[in-house]
């Protein structure tokens, strides 16, 4: 019995002997390595294409597209090889002041895409502009536009 006793003393030193210093740290004082706390700074003239908050017209997209379709004057608007149907995508860029500017459309029909940009170009109102961060930035705004033809 007293040789177990004994052992155990022995064996419970060698634990404590070769076992590992802990440093405690303080996780509430000090940084994670792996967090940056420092906001980036924000480009004034960058284009956002992804944003916290994405710009838009007083009322909403229907209210644009309202307008838009309006504006459009489709008589000159003509369908190559018997096509029923045309699109094009409108790309523009929203100030920070809530104007739109670099308007630009592309698809097949090029009659189309002058018309569609021609029509983006009349609507008159300002966009309230994308926040990224809590700040308000210059961002692309996409918008497909489709012409069916009966």
């Amino acid at each position: 019995m007293m040789k177990k006793i004994v052992l155990l003393i022995c064996f419970s030193f060698s634990l404590v002997a070769f076992s590992q210093n802990v440093k405690m740290i303080d996780y509430e004082k000090s940084p994670s390595p792996t967090i940056n706390r420092q906001k980036p700074k924000l480009e004034i003239n960058k284009i956002y294409e992804r944003t916290d908050e994405a710009a838009e017209f007083p009322g909403g997209i229907n209210a644009f597209r309202v307008k838009l379709a309006d504006a459009l004057v489709l008589d000159s608007v003509k369908t190559l090889h018997g096509e029923n149907f045309v699109k094009t995508t409108l790309d523009f860029v929203v100030e920070r002041d809530g104007t739109f500017t670099d308007v630009k459309a592309s698809g097949s029909n090029v009659i189309f895409n002058t018309e569609a940009a021609r029509a983006m170009k009349s609507i008159k109102g300002k966009w309230k502009p994308a926040k990224y961060e809590g700040v308000v930035v210059r961002s692309r705004y996409r918008i497909p536009l489709n012409l069916n033809f009966e």
